[in-house]
């Protein structure tokens, strides 16, 4: 192997390209992500090298089987990360994607560590639950879903806006193998630490410790070793069923038997546990709780108003429903991505049908109407290949030789081109697939952490106020909204008055005009207040059929359900 160093300056070649770093992304205990310039087109990409060497080579081989799988879907349209081509240069194995700007994981240090809004979190949640039942439809595990491999795409410009990436660890659900070494431990679904067979439903797992952690602001349960992790889980969700620590592999690892009626497992005390392996147990947690439940006395309510004080606790209740489904100790019983995207909580439901006014409903509103006014535009731009293959973005001529691009480019190490077939990529042993899972960073755990040391009860009172990292878009909603305006009457005053006056003109004030019936008034308000205030003729085109477009969706949802 030369002597090729990974650094700010150098370049990477590729039989039809070549990359000039502009910065170092990440590195791993794997590989190292780099920010390049692909001088053919002058087109920003993410480069991950990896040694071309045991056990590295391995991985990265399992990897590149995975992004074969995951070709034949919309980049775009499915929220996974689009990879354009893998090569060797000098040594290392290289995977090109598409350039994103930042971890979830980055975007709450930035804040610092101050937890989302439930406004905030939906286009997240429902974003990532749409790439999760994307991979479910081609039969595909992620198995190392978690904040850092979940990217905004461009904040700036596309608020809310992700992608799943790192596809280092994913395999087939038929593949599994019983007692595998995955998923990052604050992250670990109860199937893999008990030992028990496992499928896609480890990723909703993972999913809901995700959206615990932005709601908390820091991790639900961040044990420093497997024990930890169980004692945390039952003391907040209680024991999984018998029936399957029955079928563990593990579960003599973490519970006893004894001899009670109805109850044959209990967990180890941690004084035993430290008897039986000489590893201490660590308090962890910045927020301890005794149940789910208790998730609604963490944050207080924000709003002032009446009316939004209803509908942000209605919110807060359905998430945490949402949060119980998907945090099912078994997994047959575990939330589906399809149910999750179909969950009152997504579809906001449960606030279209109380009261469609208050700030709190238009600020959520128009939230999701920017996020999937992007994502349509997103998925207009792509153009994705007749054959379902990645193409990475050209800017000049596709006449030059120089910048013609394929999805796999090597001058050695043979990658299988179809994971369908047999492989040695896809066999069943531990060969490439142990990772670092156990070195959480320590830097990460104790900083995204609240400002002290909570256990939640029902008669405490929050240890900390959180604040809006959108408190000016929400005074922006609140002035919209108010009528006071001498060009803009008050809304339902408005509405009120028109219905009053059709039902004079037809002598009947016991019924409805057939223009305004309760549900198209209902409709016609949403729509009002998405668009700011009716008749407000500054808004752009683009933002008012962009809300337009949202309200009628939520509308046929609403109906629907």
């Amino acid at each position: 192997m030369s002597g090729f160093q990974l650094a700010t300056g150098s370049q990477i070649f590729s039989r039809s390209s070549t990359y000039t770093v502009q910065s170092i992304l990440g590195q791993g205990s794997y590989g190292t992500v780099a920010q390049c310039t692909n001088m053919c087109d002058n087109t920003t990409v993410a480069i991950k090298t990896m040694k071309d060497e045991y056990p590295f080579d391995d991985a990265a081989r399992k990897e590149v089987n995975a992004l074969f799988k995951l070709s034949v879907l919309d980049s775009d349209k499915s929220n996974i990360v689009q990879w354009h081509k893998a090569f060797t240069n000098r040594g290392y194995f290289c995977m090109v994607f598409e350039h994103l700007d930042k971890s979830l994981l980055d975007f709450i240090r930035e804040r610092p560590f101050k937890p989302l809004l439930l406004r905030e979190m939906r286009p997240i949640i429902q974003q990532v639950a749409n790439a999760l039942d994307h991979l479910k439809t081609i039969g595909l595990i992620h198995a190392d879903l978690k904040l850092e491999n979940v990217m905004l795409v461009d904040h700036r410009h596309q608020p809310y806006r992700v992608k799943v990436i790192d596809f280092g660890l994913a395999e087939d659900v038929s593949a599994t193998t019983l007692g595998s070494y995955i998923q990052t431990r604050p992250y670990r679904s109860p199937e893999i630490l008990l030992g028990l067979p496992y499928t896609e439903a480890i990723d909703m797992w993972s999913l809901g410790i995700m959206a615990a952690s932005m709601y908390l602001g820091t991790y639900l349960y961040p044990g420093r070793n497997e024990f930890d992790m169980m004692r945390f889980i039952v003391e907040t969700q209680g024991p999984p069923p018998d029936n399957l620590l029955n079928e563990g592999l593990k579960t003599s690892q973490f519970f006893q038997r004894v001899n009670r009626p109805n109850r044959q497992w209990k967990i180890k005390s941690v004084l035993r546990y430290f008897r039986e392996t000489g590893t201490a147990s660590q308090e962890r947690r910045r927020v301890i709780l005794n149940s789910l439940d208790e998730i609604l006395n963490i944050r207080s309510l924000k709003s002032d108003a009446a009316a939004d004080k209803v509908l942000e606790m209605s919110d807060k209740q359905v998430f945490l429903d949402m949060l119980k489904g998907v945090l099912q100790l078994d997994a047959a019983r575990r939330l589906t991505p399809r149910q999750v995207l179909e969950h009152p909580f997504i579809t906001m439901s449960h606030l279209t049908s109380k009261f469609p006014y208050p700030s709190y409903f238009t600020s959520s509103l128009e939230t999701m109407a920017a996020f999937t006014n992007n994502s349509e535009n997103a998925g207009a731009s792509s153009q994705p290949s007749p054959t379902g293959k990645p193409q990475p973005s050209q800017q000049n001529s596709p006449a030059t030789p120089a910048c013609s691009s394929s999805s796999l480019e090597q001058s050695r190490s043979p990658i299988n081109p179809h994971p369908h077939t047999p492989s040695p990529l896809t066999s069943g042993g531990k060969t490439g697939r142990k990772r670092k899972l156990e070195d959480v960073d320590e830097s990460t755990d104790e900083s995204c952490s609240l400002s002290k040391k909570v256990k939640s009860g029902p008669s405490e009172t929050p240890a900390c106020q959180f604040t809006s990292c959108s408190s000016q878009h929400a005074a922006d909603i609140t002035q919209k909204s108010t009528p006071n305006h001498p060009d803009h009457p008050p809304l339902l005053t408005t509405n009120t008055q028109e219905r009053t006056r059709k039902r004079a003109r037809s002598g009947d004030g016991s019924q409805q005009s057939d223009t305004e019936t309760p549900e198209t008034d209902h409709r016609n308000k949403t729509l009002h207040l998405s668009l700011g205030l009716a008749g407000d003729k500054s808004k752009s085109g683009v933002k008012r059929k962009a809300a337009e477009d949202f309200g009628q969706r939520s509308e046929k949802r609403r109906r629907s359900l």
